[in-house]
């Protein structure tokens, strides 16, 4: 599973950079631990985060979902430029 992010600005130039980080099965304190440490600077003008079945699976509490998920949208935020 990879991550596609698109930058709509840079697309109309025909530009699209694609960013591999994902892979099936992780739970968000895995995928914010990937993103941490592919250290992306880069902004974007289109940020999508789609996560939290695994959480579930691995049997870990709402609450630990609800923590983890809000940091990785404060990610999200910070990737497409400050504008949520």
């Amino acid at each position: 599973m990879f991550v596609v992010v698109v930058d709509l600005d840079a697309h109309i130039f025909g530009v699209v950079r694609l960013a591999g980080i994902v892979r099936t099965g992780w739970t968000t304190s895995k995928l914010q631990t990937a993103i941490v440490n592919a250290h992306n600077q880069h902004t974007y003008g289109l940020v999508s985060l789609l996560i939290g079945v695994n959480n579930q699976y691995y049997g870990q509490t709402v609450s630990v979902y609800c923590t983890e998920f809000r940091a990785l949208l404060g990610l999200a935020v910070v990737f497409a430029g400050g504008r949520p």
